[in-house]
């Protein structure tokens, strides 16, 4: 899965945890939390839907799979979607990651011709 196909953020942290990511093909929880700078419990949390990264951590996280900046920029979009605490903030996160996937869309079709 690529990060533009994730319905949200923790889907893709999900992901990455249980798959991999070709920088990074195999990873723990506790590899990935060392990273992060907080304790593997955190992660758990996260996966859970019982806690958030922050912004730092979110960049961090990127950084520990070897995201490129477009990636980069679209999981902390994701995570400011995800994170909103009103319908216009939710809303402005959305059109930016529409905008976003709908670039990585044509780049990636235009590619295969």
């Amino acid at each position: 899965m690529h990060v533009y196909e994730a319905e949200g953020y923790r889907t893709f942290v999900r992901h990455c945890l249980e798959h991999g990511t070709p920088a990074r093909p195999r990873s723990t929880k506790k590899l990935l939390a060392d990273h992060l700078r907080v304790h593997a419990t955190f992660v758990s949390h996260v996966v859970a839907e019982k806690a958030d990264f922050s912004s730092e951590q979110a960049v961090r996280f990127c950084d520990f799979y070897g995201m490129d900046p477009a990636s980069t920029d679209y999981f902390i979009d994701l995570l400011g979607r995800d994170r909103a605490g009103d319908v216009p903030t939710r809303e402005l996160f959305s059109q930016r990651l529409d905008r976003q996937r709908d670039a990585w869309l044509t780049l990636q079709n235009r590619l295969k011709d």
